[in-house]
């Protein structure tokens, strides 16, 4: 009897663990009441052969301290080893017939190098500012980041704490590309001479949120409740980009026009927001004498400040280095700018325009500037990515990255290897002579920061001509790539819109859509190791959003150009999503993460959109 007893307890037993086995191997689907079909959602297999975990993350999970799944981040670059640039055979300027010239303010006057001789050498990307946030588009001089602190992640689910409307002006709508927020912790004696409200002044510290509208207005809330911290400060300028603070703690705010106030006017301008006293002052008139393009003069592009030196690229084609000649008192918060000479530096290469034309590259910066010590890595609509000595402004090497590059590159230091790696992505409107008519390559390459030299690229197919007008349009990438670490520290997750997406119709043939990609790339080779795919208006603008727990797991948030929010587990995605909601308009802005708390802001077509203020638990 004893025995019979214990074999059905054991019988028992195994039933239980094979049920609780299934029931950890199915995948978790979207959150309940979205309103969203995942249908649109697949998954690629993987070609990389490498093993990897296959569990799944369960909606209990805890943050128990674990390394098991951390992949080590590749060795820093020495502080104490020299850096310097030295033009691979094929980055050689002269391939490209390009040249330079560096000027001051708008004399017709040519340098032969800098003529401030001014000496600058960026620290690690970690390093670029004490303060507590988010103060630059992708965190620092290494574009290396949307988010700050860590997440802890137990229920897998994103929850709205918050949301505001925000305005429309002639026909722009709520925060357009790249439109990311800023989230700053204000503390001290600082935050006591802020031009915040009383009741903010009053507390140990806030958490203030900044967000550029395309209205031409500057939005402030408080990051847990969402109230208005300070009155909202008009630009009187479409606002398209992220703005920059300055990275010493100084409230002083740097933003840029992101279209033309005036039709035809060509008439964009750079401007400094004091945030003690609310106030604001033009110092960069994109109407540039020293420009090479003449049509647009747009600042799309997110600041770098270093030892009160402000580095500004602009899509007019110009380089601007200004000393800011900053005076703060954090006592009486007294805070002034005296501008002191323009240096600008402008460049020309083969099938350059000085306005838009077919067949010919454009003049302008439309992403933000990377630096790594004391260079400076800039990606042009032209189609190339130019390495430019901060202290000399001598052009050091141009390498091709395969078209219009209006996303960031981003820099990833290897010790191991002895260099420093930029990775770039870029858009299409030239058609590809093996394809069809329509179609095009863009091209996602990892490039020697030292030589400019491509380690390996990798080419997606995509769209040339919108399928809904048959009008010219760019297929790619708009949105910054995201170097992984942790649990994806191999990985490079890179975002695309205008993808040609293959879909098997009902006779298992092989038909074309219109859609969008988030990909994994294995940074070692350029592999893909997995995709999420959509179709119809659902591609992706927006820059990819990581968020990591004290372990270093990693949640991807992909917000999309259907108003879609998704939360994957970012190792291995899966079908489906750990959650979504729908944002209710289109999102080309980047969201940024504060620990648990996500803000990002819609891109309107109606008279008002919002900004959103979410949590992940």
């Amino acid at each position: 009897m004893f025995c019979a007893s214990v074999f059905i307890l054991v019988i028992a037993v195994v039933i239980l663990i094979f049920a609780v086995g299934l029931r950890d191997s199915t995948p978790k689907k979207g959150g309940s009441g979205c309103g969203r079909s995942q249908d649109a959602l697949s998954f690629a297999t993987e070609i990389d052969t490498e093993p990897e975990s296959t569990a799944q993350p369960q909606s209990q999970a805890t943050e128990s301290p674990t390394e098991a799944n951390v992949i080590p981040d590749p060795q820093a670059f020495p502080e104490s080893a020299s850096f310097d640039v030295f033009p691979a055979e094929d980055a050689k300027p002269s391939n490209f017939g390009f040249t330079y010239e560096i000027r001051k303010n708008n004399r017709d006057d040519s340098y032969s190098s800098n003529p401030n001789e001014n000496e600058f050498s960026f620290g690690r990307g970690k390093d670029y500012t004490g303060m507590k946030g988010i103060t630059t588009f992708a965190g620092n001089n290494y574009r290396s980041g949307f988010s700050y602190g860590t997440a802890r992640v137990t229920m897998q689910t994103l929850e709205q704490v918050w949301s505001f409307a925000i305005g429309s002006s002639n026909g722009f709508a709520g925060a357009s590309w790249t439109g990311q927020p800023l989230i700053v912790t204000w503390e001290g004696q600082t935050l006591k001479t802020l031009g915040v409200r009383d009741e903010f002044k009053a507390m140990d510290s806030l958490n203030e949120v900044i967000l550029c509208g395309s209205d031409g207005n500057i939005y402030f809330y408080e990051l847990e409740t969402g109230n208005r911290t300070r009155e909202t400060i008009p630009v009187n300028a479409p606002l398209f980009g992220t703005p920059t603070l300055d990275p010493r703690g100084i409230p002083m705010l740097y933003i840029g026009q992101g279209t033309l106030s005036e039709p035809n006017s060509n008439k964009s301008a750079a401007f400094a927001v004091n945030l003690c006293s609310n106030t604001v002052e033009t110092i960069i008139s994109g109407k540039d004498y020293t420009a090479r393009r003449n049509d647009w003069s747009a600042f799309d592009s997110s600041p770098l400040i270093i030892d009160d030196t402000l580095i500004w690229p602009s899509e007019n084609g110009v380089l601007y280095l200004i000393t800011l000649n900053t005076s703060y008192d954090a006592e009486t918060g007294t805070l002034s700018i005296s501008p002191g000479d323009k240096i600008k530096y402008r460049y020309s290469g083969t099938d350059y325009s000085g306005s838009t034309q077919a067949g010919k590259r454009a003049y302008g910066f439309e992403s933000s500037v990377a630096a790594f010590r004391n260079y400076l890595y800039l990606c042009d609509n032209g189609g190339y990515l130019q390495c430019v000595d901060l202290n000399t402004l001598k052009l050091q090497f141009v390498t091709d990255v395969g078209g219009d590059s209006d996303a960031t590159p981003v820099l990833e230091e290897d010790g191991g290897d002895g260099t420093v790696y930029v990775y770039t992505v870029s858009q299409t409107d030239q058609q590809d002579s093996s394809l069809q008519n329509g179609y095009g390559y863009c091209f996602v390459r990892k490039i020697n920061a030292k030589t400019g030299a491509i380690v390996w690229e990798n080419k997606q197919f995509v769209q040339i001509l919108d399928p809904t007008t048959g009008r010219s349009m760019k297929g790619g990438s708009k949105a910054t790539p995201h170097i992984g670490h942790g649990t994806i520290g191999d990985l490079l997750i890179c975002s695309f819109y205008g993808l040609t997406v293959q879909v098997p119709d009902a006779d298992g043939n092989t038909t074309y859509t219109f859609g969008g990609k988030i990909m994994a790339f294995d940074r070692r080779n350029g592999a893909v190791r997995w995709e999420i795919t959509q179709t119809g208006g659902a591609d992706y603008v927006s820059s990819p959003l990581v968020v990591y727990n004290a372990r270093g797991d990693a949640y991807l948030i992909a917000c999309d150009r259907d108003g879609g929010m998704r939360l994957y587990d970012a190792a291995r995605p899966g079908e489906n999503a750990l959650f979504a909601l729908d944002l209710g308009e289109r999102v080309d802005a980047t969201p940024v993460a504060y620990n648990n708390y996500i803000v990002v802001a819609t891109t309107g077509t109606k008279e008002q959109s919002r900004i959103f203020c979410l949590k992940l638990s």
